[in-house]
């Protein structure tokens, strides 16, 4: 099936129900089909379907246990800009005894195609290169589930389960990094000139300012050491103080650093290699004791008592970040990524916010004022999904949500509204924003999992929006026009599922059999004949019997099937699940001809029968009464199907 297991997998238990796919079964004991395959359902702007053996894929080493698959419809691929598709997928089954759903979500590497771990999901690809793809969790209730499903009625009411799954298309590639060590530099060498060197008062000379790898550096001299005792010549390289890095942006230099011998050749050197970062970019890298000044005297001065210096950058590294990764490092800051990053994500978008705005102009008044009481803001009350919400806003950080130093955002439902609606719980999405005028974009932070609201908490959101050092710097674009700034917030309320279908597989028939009887055999002369209508569940059936075999064959069979009636039509999702036995009988004793079938019907698929049902030099002998011919159907099960609107 192109999948191994490669690990434990993490399950746990959630009130939430799928949002891709659900499907509840209705006496499933009776599907003594190997396999259950669902319509088709949308996710990610691709169709899929669930695949379930709800006794195990034995060909995928699942004997013993519940397997789930989700196959993706290649069709749809070929009508889409991408030829392979990334999807986490998280199976569900429905446990009745705590009133949740069992989730698991798979580990798995792909056999065929490369994988794409991100922490507890997998990526699975989905490509045309392959008709039938498929990735499963094929071990589905280990643990849960012995060997022998005897475990298997905590997931039932009576002979009832639910199976469920979510498929997340994975977005393509947006994080990541190029880091380039450059060794040919245009304008390595940099040199300075101490004039008068015996003659310097201060205790510290800068050089100017030069441009070496894209970047401003200068030299810093200590004429007489860092430290008076030393007696020693001390020199530093500092990045300029105009030049700004990211959170996680750095820099990586290794420079030689010569004190020049102005009669010859034999210099004073050093090398010197390191790391500059948003936290240390200010620090200076060098030596407190480069070289001696009694040697420096001696020998480094030139004939007009100069001393020159020289640097050489030998590399200076540059990097490329993805338009998302220097977002991240815009907005953390000091912000300890992660402790937030596998619960958040970032990214710059240009449209407004959808549910509600918020304006402040002349911020540093406004903080002042009485509209910040208690150091918050709350806005007015605004619709979204059929309820009621405000936007809280820290300014200067909620302290006690661990939220100094950051902008907090929060979301509050108003309670009262729950009180006027179906449900008293609410499961939403949220985004935050904070315009941004130099990017003239807004960065936007939003939660990965949705948040559920009740009575017992009404307010969610997060505490480490954006530093506040680097929201009030106007340099950084989020203060604007003088002393505005702009807020906002999206509530997407989660809907409840709507892809779903239930199939109740019924056993106990009001009339399960169906006789016919078929004259004068031996001079019936058409290639088929077909029986009167019988009721199974609401639809209409036919037998259909080829006395000289079906033209398909070798015509030395009968051939017999049971047909949906041509009066009935299914839709091209729809399928109904027949068992029974099909039987010529033996008019003189017990030795009948009985065939099983046990399948599906589809609107491509309306007929199942046997070409080879019983040998017509039999007939004669042992199977005509009086040149007549008796046939029966003993319906064993036929499913029933409800769907969802959505899905008709």
């Amino acid at each position: 099936m192109g999948s191994t297991v490669l690990d434990a997998n993490p399950s746990t238990l959630r009130e939430h129900p799928p949002s891709s796919y659900s499907i509840k079964f209705e006496n499933i004991a009776e599907l003594d089909d190997g396999k259950y395959e669902s319509s088709l359902f949308a996710a990610g702007g691709y169709n899929w379907r669930l695949v379930i053996y709800p006794k195990g894929n034995a060909k995928d080493e699942g004997s013993g246990f519940i397997s789930m698959y989700v196959e993706i419809d290649s069709t749809n691929l070929l009508s889409s800009p991408l030829t392979g598709v990334f999807a986490y997928l998280v199976f569900f089954v429905y446990n009745k005894k705590t009133d949740k759903y069992f989730t698991i979500k798979g580990l798995y590497i792909s056999n065929i195609f490369h994988i794409y771990i991100d922490l507890l999901l997998v990526c699975f690809p989905f490509s045309i290169h392959s008709l039938l793809v498929f990735f499963t969790h094929r071990q589905f209730m280990h643990d849960v589930i012995d060997s022998e499903l005897k475990r298997f009625n905590a997931f039932r009411t009576g002979d009832q389960c639910e199976f469920g799954v979510d498929v997340l298309v994975a977005p393509s590639l947006t994080k990541w990094e190029v880091v380039s060590f450059n060794q040919k530099i245009l304008d390595p060498k940099f040199s300075w000139s101490l004039k008068k060197f015996k003659e310097l008062k201060e205790e510290l000379y800068n050089s100017d300012k030069f441009l070496v790898g894209g970047r401003q550096w200068f030299l810093k001299v200590h004429p007489k050491g860092v430290k008076a005792r030393d007696n020693s010549l001390s020199i530093y390289v500092y990045l300029s103080e105009s030049e700004t890095l990211n959170a996680e942006e750095k820099i990586y230099t290794r420079v030689h650093l010569r004190v020049l011998d102005p009669f010859g050749s034999i210099h004073q050197a050093g090398q010197c290699n390191f790391w500059r970062t948003n936290t240390n970019k200010n620090q200076g890298y060098g030596w407190p004791t480069f070289a001696s000044l009694d040697k420096v005297r001696e020998k480094y001065l030139d004939n007009e008592g100069s001393l020159n210096i020289e640097i050489e950058f030998a590399v200076v590294s540059s990097t490329k970040y993805s338009p998302i990764l220097i977002l991240s490092s815009l907005a953390s800051g000091s912000m300890m990524c992660s402790s937030v990053s596998s619960t958040t994500l970032r990214s710059w978008r240009e449209r407004t916010p959808n549910s509600y705005s918020l304006k402040l102009q002349n911020i540093s008044q406004v903080e002042k004022s009485t509209l910040f009481s208690d150091g918050k803001y709350q806005s007015r009350l605004f619709s979204s999904g059929g309820y009621n919400w405000r936007m809280i806003i820290y300014p200067k950080g909620n302290r006690k949500d661990d939220g100094s130093g950051f902008i907090s955002m929060y979301v509050e439902i108003d309670s009262t509204s729950l009180l006027t609606t179906p449900t008293t719980e609410v499961f939403a999405d949220l985004r935050f924003f904070v315009f941004n005028k130099k990017e003239n974009k807004y960065y936007t932070i939003q939660h990965v999992e949705s948040k559920l609201f009740n009575a017992f908490r009404t307010i969610w959101g997060l505490a480490q929006v954006l530093p506040v050092d680097t929201f009030t710097d106007p340099k950084n674009g989020y203060i604007f026009e003088g002393d505005q700034c702009e807020f906002g917030v999206d509530v997407i309320v989660a809907a409840p599922p709507t892809n779903w279908e239930i199939h109740t597989l019924h056993e106990a028939l009001s009339q399960p059999k169906f006789f016919w009887t078929v004259k004068n055999f031996s001079e019936l002369n058409n290639n088929v004949y077909t029986s009167g209508n019988f009721s199974m569940r609401e639809r209409k059936w036919v037998l259909k019997l080829y006395p000289k075999g079906d033209v398909k064959g070798d015509r030395k069979w009968l051939s017999l099937y049971l047909y949906l009636d041509q009066s009935e039509t299914l839709k091209e999702s729809e399928k109904i699940f027949v068992q029974a036995q099909l039987r010529v009988l033996d008019p003189r004793g017990s030795n009948h001809v009985t065939h099983k079938i046990s399948s599906w019907y589809t609107s491509s698929n309306t007929a199942w029968g046997y070409r080879k049902f019983v040998s017509l030099a039999e007939i004669p002998k042992a199977y005509l009464d009086k040149d007549t011919l008796k046939v029966q159907i003993d319906v064993e099960v036929v499913s029933e199907a409800e769907f969802s609107p959505s899905m008709i």
